[in-house]
């Protein structure tokens, strides 16, 4: 036996009421269950017995479909007691109301790939399976859903259904059509600008019910504004530009609001996957917290830093302090808990016998903070950060010409083989000055004899015969050690620039022979804070 079953609520905290919102006519529940269903498959939509479904329940039952009723905020077991009626053997499908873009023959696929493969749990979403992010489903069997029901204890495993599975049997990645490279594409509807996205989509279909997802996968590529081939996965979008003047070559300036606005929409449109600002970068912090208000929250990590000035780390309350601090930057973000948050300065873990440190360990006890880390300026404060077991994220500077973190890459590996570390590189074209051909600039950063370096930047773009930034960003990327490449932004067409780059979607330089030509600066050069 085969049955659907699609998750549904009204109470979506980016989109209230998304699933009620009309899709050619129909609510956007009504036809992820209408396509779901179209080869014959019986549905069972799954909903709350709040009062705030009461009208969601009676519009499906309005329109012929099988509603079950339970517990709000234990999705697992309103899933399971909706099976309740189908034998241990039964094959279940579970989809979620947003995903309007599943159709039955993706399903009759998926669930053949599944009895084939002896899966005990197959998903079809994103990258793994090559169609875009929404065109997404999970099988399992329903001996395992009702395991899971009976020991799963995290409130975590209760509201995603399918971890418990995961963990115990594995999982199997459907990836018939991987070839198709479309799973850096998106078609869920998470907000408003998903909702718009998906409704122009199949207002030019003449039957929403039974396109087949293949085409609707065509129409979806036709609609991207960017030639991207994947998922941006190492990029991270600096922010400091946004919130000030920033660096030695920027002639831009910072942007305006609006222009902000559409760089933060461009990059979650395109999946970037982090976000990088800090409390001292000016009003960055609040004009990120201001747009991802409007629907975009958590759509990607959002690392932010604790800069102390001196009056500050004097403080006798300096664990209030930290605590302000970090509260401020909640309130200037629009958040309940920071993604991650690091010190500064790892002068900071000094002060008054470490309580900055232990109070962000506390914070991240209390779940306001959810992952703690510390920016490097050099090899001797990275060797402190990494013999600190609490620390999970670490930033530094890095970049083609800097020699200075040679001996350090190997410590780096070792933690991370021993424990989950995210280490991002920063300064990857040395604050601008990489760009720059004049002498004034590098004068500033202790250069006065610039013909070797010049020469040298002229090496790489005859070598690659590629835009410089895209070199040098490649350089970094390409560091296995490297989990994000931090890329400032001043404008949009910038960051299409970045994006539309070959750097990550897999392009690998060989860089071996320029390599050994890479002049070498001295300390006070790679270290910004000591320019004039």
């Amino acid at each position: 036996m085969k049955v659907i079953i699609i998750q549904a609520r009204t109470n979506s905290s980016r989109l209230p009421g998304k699933v009620l919102l009309p899709i050619c006519g129909l609510p956007l529940v009504i036809l992820a269950a209408k396509r779901a269903s179209n080869t014959g498959i019986p549905v069972i939509i799954a909903t709350s017995n709040e009062r705030t479904d009461d009208l969601l329940s009676s519009i499906i039952m309005q329109y012929g479909f099988s509603v079950f009723r339970g517990e709000l905020d234990n999705t697992l077991d309103r899933v399971v007691k909706a099976i309740d009626a189908v034998s241990d053997e039964a094959t279940v499908v579970r989809l979620t109301a947003d995903n309007v873009c599943p159709d039955g023959h993706l399903i009759d696929e998926v669930i053949s790939s599944f009895i084939d493969s002896k899966s005990d749990y197959m998903y079809c979403n994103g990258v793994d399976s090559g169609l875009p992010y929404g065109m997404s489903l999970e099988i399992t069997k329903a001996a395992h859903l009702r395991e899971a029901n009976r020991l799963s204890t995290s409130s975590y495993d209760k509201e995603h259904v399918t971890p418990y599975i995961i963990r115990k049997y594995g999982k199997t990645p459907f990836d018939t059509y991987k070839y198709l490279q479309t799973g850096h594409l998106q078609c869920t509807v998470d907000n408003l600008d998903d909702y718009i996205s998906i409704t122009d989509i199949f207002s030019n279909i003449n039957d929403p019910i039974n396109i087949n997802f293949l085409e609707l996968t065509q129409l979806i590529d036709k609609t991207r504004s960017l030639e991207l081939h994947s998922i941006p996965e190492k990029f991270v979008l600096g922010t400091a530009q946004l919130g000030l003047e920033y660096g030695i070559n920027n002639l831009v300036g910072k942007p305006r609001a609006q222009e902000s606005n559409k760089i933060l929409l461009a990059a979650l449109q395109n999946r970037v996957p982090y976000i990088d600002t800090a409390s001292m970068y000016g009003d960055s912090e609040k004009i990120i917290g201001d747009f991802i208000s409007t629907g975009w929250a958590g759509r990607a990590q959002i690392t932010t830093k604790l800069y102390l000035t001196i009056e500050e780390s004097e403080s006798q309350c300096l664990s209030e302090v930290v605590r302000n601090k970090v509260y401020k930057s909640l309130l200037n973000l629009n958040t309940k808990s920071l993604d991650v948050l690091l010190l500064h300065r790892s002068e900071y873990l000094k002060l008054q016998d470490g309580i900055v440190w232990n109070s962000l360990c506390q914070l991240k006890v209390e779940g306001v903070i959810k992952k703690i880390g510390i920016s490097v300026q050099n090899p001797k404060e990275l060797t402190l950060a990494l013999n600190l077991e609490d620390v999970e994220h670490i930033q530094l500077p890095y970049n083609i010409l800097d020699w200075r973190w040679e001996d350090s890459i190997a410590a780096i590996k070792k933690v991370k083989v021993e424990r989950t570390l995210t280490v991002h590189c920063r300064s990857i074209y040395l604050q601008g000055l990489l760009f720059s051909k004049g002498q004034t600039a590098w004068a500033r950063a202790h250069v006065s004899d610039t013909l070797n370096v010049f020469n040298f930047i002229k090496r790489l773009e005859q070598e690659f015969n590629l835009p410089l930034h895209e070199i040098l960003m490649s350089f970094v990327a390409q560091q296995e050690w490297v989990d994000g490449v931090v890329v400032g932004i001043e404008t949009l067409e910038q960051l299409y620039s970045n994006l539309e780059s070959k750097v990550f979607s897999g392009q690998i330089l060989n860089f071996s022979r320029v390599l050994t030509t890479i002049p070498k600066l001295n300390e006070n050069t790679l270290d910004p804070s000591q320019w004039k």
